[in-house]
């Protein structure tokens, strides 16, 4: 590298700038040691974890006896899901999925059914989103279970 153009004054620059910053003691615990301690602090106070690790309980109302929703139910059971299937004494429901009596007729007459699937209004937002992504995904494995491939 050539001593007389300006990228050679510009790197020696800062060079000696990079050498006076690191010189001070406190520059290193302001720039290494307090990021790590404000990760960590603020990790602990917000809790943390990722959706999965949200185990949400679940009571299932199956008014069908039929194949498909026993399929269903050993589904949900995989998943990240705490299932009941009676409502606790002198209480109730957080969050419930409500099976209809006609659901495995009309899953394999090929037919449009609704699941439904009920919350209460003061219950856990994230939970509740974790039951419907499980709810969801059981549904998708169980009537993947049923298509046939024809060629």
């Amino acid at each position: 590298m050539k001593r007389s153009g300006s990228a050679w004054f510009v790197s020696r620059i800062a060079l000696c700038d990079f050498r006076l910053t690191w010189k001070d003691r406190s520059v290193i615990i302001w720039s290494l040691l307090m990021p790590l301690v404000f990760i960590f602090v603020f990790g602990q106070i917000k809790g943390g974890g990722s959706p999965s690790d949200v185990k949400a309980t679940l009571t299932i109302e199956n008014h069908d006896g039929g194949p498909v929703s026993k399929a269903l139910i050993a589904s949900l059971g995989r998943e990240n899901l705490a299932l009941a299937f009676e409502i606790p004494e002198g209480g109730a429901a957080v969050r419930s999925l409500v099976i209809p009596g006609d659901f495995s007729e009309k899953i394999l007459s090929r037919e449009k059914t609704r699941l439904v699937i009920r919350k209460d209004e003061g219950s856990n937002d994230e939970a509740g989103r974790t039951a419907e992504v499980a709810v969801a995904r059981a549904l998708i494995k169980t009537v993947s279970a049923l298509l046939e491939i024809e060629s």
